[in-house]
């Protein structure tokens, strides 16, 4: 289940983000986390929050390097 009560035109920032009840700072969901199924609550507002998700370990896997 998927709830975002505040979502509307005005509020369309994601503010937070948790899965089954645990808070998570990353920009995306996980495949294998979405297979287990559970609950999903978005926290939404008018502004967008510019310091969620930008830690290296919110970043999502990648093959591929740039070095």
């Amino acid at each position: 289940m998927i709830n975002a009560p505040q979502n509307s035109a005005f509020n369309r920032y994601v503010q937070s983000v948790s899965v089954n009840g645990k808070a998570s700072t990353k920009n995306y969901l996980d495949h294998f986390e979405l297979l287990k199924g559970g609950t999903i609550n978005i926290g939404m507002g008018a502004q967008p929050n510019k310091t969620r998700g930008i830690s290296t370990s919110d970043y999502p896997f990648s093959m591929s390097t740039s070095d």
